[in-house]
């Protein structure tokens, strides 16, 4: 019995490969014929459709590039004049700055000729106060001399 079944699985795959490879056959034999019967130029036809077609799409994702980057353009643009301006600002505020230092560097200039004229000042001052003090000291060293002043 078992010799049966396997005759019979066999005769199965032998026929559905038959049936399959009958099929495969009819379908290509009717493509072929419809190829025959059509005409070359439908298929340029349908070639130049779908490159037209691809061609549109094409040109519209260019279009939308170009307006993509022409607002991107816009945007640099603005963003150039915001930092020529901001540079130009920077440099109005450091040649203000300059200008202020320079008159600040007179100024101290001027006090360091002031503090030296005073340290002369201050010097010729102290001399002259020592020579008066000496004077004084001379002054009263003749009376040191005398008997009566120095009892008291």
């Amino acid at each position: 019995m078992l010799m049966a079944w396997i005759l019979l699985a066999l005769a199965t795959c032998a026929g559905s490969s038959f049936i399959a490879a009958r099929y495969t056959r009819a379908r290509v034999e009717r493509e072929r014929l419809t190829a025959e019967i059509e005409d070359p130029r439908d298929s340029q036809i349908r070639e130049l459709l779908i490159a037209a077609k691809v061609a549109r799409e094409n040109a519209l994702r260019a279009k939308a590039d170009e307006s993509s980057s022409s607002e991107e353009l816009v945007q640099v643009r603005d963003r150039i004049r915001t930092l020529e301006k901001t540079a130009a600002d920077a440099n109005a505020d450091l040649e203000t700055m300059q200008v202020r230092l320079e008159e600040l560097l007179g100024e101290r200039n001027q006090l360091e000729e002031q503090l030296a004229d005073l340290g002369r000042d201050k010097e010729r001052l102290r001399n002259r106060a020592q020579e008066l003090e000496m004077e004084l000291s001379m002054g009263k060293a003749g009376d040191l001399l005398d008997p009566v002043l120095q009892a008291n």
